[in-house]
């Protein structure tokens, strides 16, 4: 919380106080993710941004209105009032090209320029590459940031929750990224539709194989057997078989499948995505 000082002012003090429970509950619920980066030498906390799908109709009536969009989004949440889409609803959502993405949190005091925030760029287009966008929403109140993200695109307005604590909206569209598809975060917003069909457990073991768990990490980290980890990479291979038999031949060995899959997975996120 002391991370997102800079952030407060986006909050009613009622929404404030219980925003680490919202957070947790939403994460568990997987409504929303949320990225950290953290220093090598001390383990502190350098950085937390979080990501988000929006209710088209919650987006409706919220841009309209004087209030935050990202104030509104978790007071609406605190209230009982789904916000942020799940999984199912993603996959909808996606399939339609009619996902609306909302950034919120972060500060960037801390954050060293070209390192770190090539690392949070980074991070950024690997869990959000692949997606069909209709619009990207982010909302900063910490001037760092907003210097970063003004050297993009000026931004859609400037409000203020009181006279000494201003924050600003962008809104990148897909006419945007087709109009100029190059410049963050117009590149991550033209997608494929994926072909293999991977199922979301299927999905889930493949992105963190690119994130280099290892198998017993997996294993660990979904409360999986070695047998079930073995069995859900045997089930993505006959299905790669099925729909791509070129890709994998049949004498390539365990290691080389994997790593020739991963490679192509690595330019196709889409694969990866809720459809």
């Amino acid at each position: 919380m002391l991370l997102l000082q800079n952030d407060r002012c986006l909050f009613s003090q009622s929404t404030w106080s219980i925003l680490p429970q919202l957070l947790g509950d939403l994460l568990e619920r997987q409504r929303i993710s949320l990225g950290m980066i953290e220093d090598v030498d001390t383990g502190e906390l350098c950085f937390l941004g979080g990501a988000g799908f929006l209710d088209p109709v919650f987006l409706e009536k919220a841009v309209d209105q004087p209030e935050n969009l990202v104030g509104l989004a978790f007071a609406a949440e605190s209230r009982g009032q789904t916000v942020f889409l799940n999984t199912k609803q993603v996959a909808v959502a996606n399939r339609a090209a009619d996902l609306r993405l909302l950034n919120f949190l972060g500060d960037a005091s801390k954050l060293e320029l070209g390192v770190d925030v090539g690392i949070t760029l980074s991070a950024w287009n690997f869990f959000h590459r692949g997606f069909h966008f209709k619009e990207i929403w982010t909302i900063v109140a910490d001037p760092g940031r907003m210097g970063m993200m003004s050297g993009l695109k000026a931004p859609l307005r400037e409000g203020s929750l009181s006279s000494r604590d201003p924050y600003w909206v962008f809104l990148f569209s897909r006419e945007d990224a087709l109009t100029n598809p190059s410049p963050w975060p117009n590149s991550v917003m033209l997608a494929k539709r994926p072909i293999l069909g991977f199922t979301r457990p299927q999905q889930r073991l493949l992105e963190m194989a690119l994130l280099d768990y290892s198998d017993r990490q997996v294993e660990i980290e979904l409360r999986l057997s070695p047998d079930a980890v073995k069995k859900r990479w045997r089930a993505i291979y006959e299905k790669v078989g099925r729909v791509e038999p070129k890709l994998l031949p049949p004498a390539t060995s365990g290691a080389d499948r994997r790593r020739i899959l991963l490679q192509r997975l690595r330019e196709h996120l889409e694969e990866l995505r809720p459809w």
